[in-house]
């Protein structure tokens, strides 16, 4: 029978995307603001596709950081695969949730689906913080007396499909969007049968409920515990018993979807030390140095260390915003670039504050410390992104330092951060550099790189090198052929109309939505 989503599921998706972004690791694709511009017309494409016969599309993969030293394989899915991935899991993600432990138990707080109309997916009642502190609850003076702290390695990446797919079928009832979005995951994934797409944040909500046989086992073997997507946190009686819980928790793992835990990160420790290194917050104390106010904020926030939450000023409580603004930023900025550990949230949230006020003042200076931002490089840019009224002469010589970073620097190794940096030029050409722009991108050779090139050339209107490639501009990587299509709407009006009417025959359908869009809002 063919499957068709409602346009209820979809209206959502875009709400996400327009919100959220379809990923926390890669910058925005301009293809979402396209289909945004035309939501009728892709809305009724997508509606009228018989998603069992829906093929994966052209995705992107990656090498991306993870920490100072460590990596993972990141995928930007294709735009329409992305809203149809996040339709389907809308439709059927409060099944997916009620198969899991029930949330109102207090076990497990990451990722709970409830979304809402303005495209939110997941219930922010459930938290890092309310993780933490039901660890506060379960360290019960004298029956605890030692806590099993491990993390699972490669989560995402190692789920093996046969395993997904049987969950997904058990809670949705083998529904037809389960049986697709279990096709979807294999078709991303490509010839191994395992690991689903780590960015997107339906994936989420696809690895808590494949992982939910776990809990249950915990659960079954009297376990007390709470987790936090791929933490856990296991309360014992003795040492001996963490051992035990701790090999019972790696068993289930290995033998259910052959997982296991990292090293680096699991271990057994007294109730006493877990409190100091887990659960500590700032002393009352008068405070001492710059950083140090900074824990106070994150104190009168209300919230714990958090690696899975941003803070953000306009979220604050006005006691907590009376602390930022007593705070001299660009010297915490200076102080954390300076030492031999950045403190990565800390960073970021200075960095969001300091484009805020507009202090642009530091730009150049941050830019000469590029190594000591490799962790943040996302948030660096964002920040230079979002300064106004910048001098002409700071601009130009900021976008000379950071083409240099291409050449010169391990900031640049990767093409992730590739992507990141060439997004400055993508989103505005206020950091000149066109010259240098067209000769990176003739020694480019990989696709990251090559699209973001093409859409900053775009931006600084270089008709004549768009011009100089139309013919080969169909042949290209789809990603890099629909920049294309956008940027060359910076050619003349009738040049731009012939070449359009040429496109509007491509066989790819976002191909057409990108040139409908560029011919009303050409660069």
């Amino acid at each position: 029978m063919p499957f068709h989503l409602s346009p209820d599921s979809l209206d959502w998706a875009l709400a996400h995307v327009v919100r959220f972004g379809d990923s926390d690791i890669f910058p925005a694709p301009f293809e979402f603001e396209a289909l945004a511009f035309q939501w009728d017309d892709v809305k009724h494409f997508l509606t009228t596709q018989d998603l069992g016969q829906w093929t994966a599309r052209s995705q992107q993969v990656c090498l991306t950081p993870k920490g100072r030293y460590a990596y993972r394989v990141s995928t930007r899915l294709d735009p329409l695969d992305s809203l149809i991935y996040l339709a389907l899991v809308y439709e059927v993600g409060s099944l997916l949730e009620n198969h899991r432990v029930p949330a109102s138990e207090g076990v497990v707080f990451s990722h709970r689906f409830q979304p809402t109309s303005d495209g939110h997916m997941y219930d922010p009642n459930y938290t890092w913080r309310d993780f933490i502190q039901a660890c506060r609850r379960n360290l019960q003076p004298g029956s605890v007396t030692h806590v099993v702290a491990a993390d699972i390695a490669d989560f995402f990446p190692r789920l093996y499909h046969h395993r997904i797919e049987n969950t997904i079928n058990s809670a949705a009832g083998s529904s037809p969007q389960a049986r697709i979005i279990s096709r979807l995951v294999s078709q991303w994934a490509g010839a191994p049968s395992y690991g689903i797409p780590v960015g997107p944040s339906p994936s989420r909500l696809i690895a808590e409920v494949s992982i939910h046989d776990v809990d249950q086992h915990l659960l079954s073997q009297g376990a007390t515990y709470c987790r936090y997507s791929d933490d856990y946190r296991l309360f014992c009686s003795s040492r001996n018993d963490a051992y035990d819980k701790l090999s019972s928790l790696a068993l289930a793992l290995f033998n259910s979807h052959g997982l296991t835990l990292q090293p680096a990160k699991t271990r057994i420790v007294p109730a006493d030390e877990f409190a100091d290194r887990f659960l500590s917050s700032p002393e009352s104390e008068e405070l001492r140095s710059l950083v140090s106010r900074f824990e106070e904020l994150v104190q009168l926030a209300g919230i714990a260390e958090n690696p899975y939450v941003e803070l953000d000023y306009d979220d604050l409580e006005p006691a907590a915003q009376a602390v930022v603004d007593g705070l001299n930023l660009e010297n915490l900025l200076r102080e954390q670039l300076g030492g031999d550990e950045l403190d990565t949230g800390l960073v970021r949230f200075l960095l969001r504050r300091l484009a805020q006020l507009n202090h642009w003042e530091i730009a150049e200076e941050l830019v000469d410390n590029a190594e000591q931002w490799y962790a943040v490089l996302a948030s660096v840019m964002d920040y230079l992104s979002g300064l106004r009224s910048v001098p002409k002469a700071v601009c130009e010589a900021v976008g000379t330092k950071i083409l240099g970073l291409l050449d010169e620097s391990v900031v640049a190794h990767l093409p992730y951060h590739r992507c990141w940096l060439l997004s400055l030029f993508a989103n505005s050409n206020r950091w000149g550099q066109t010259a240098r722009l067209a000769t990176i991108y003739d020694n480019a050779t990989e696709p990251f790189t090559r699209r973001k090139l093409t859409l900053a050339l775009g931006r600084a209107g270089s008709d004549f090198w768009f011009r100089m490639r139309c013919n080969a501009a169909l042949d290209m990587d789809p990603w890099e052929r629909r920049a294309f299509i956008a940027d060359s709407s910076c050619f003349p009006d009738d040049e731009r109309t012939h070449w359009y009417r040429r496109v509007q025959r491509s066989p790819d359908p976002l191909d057409r939505f990108i040139v409908n869009w560029a011919r009303n809002n050409p660069f």
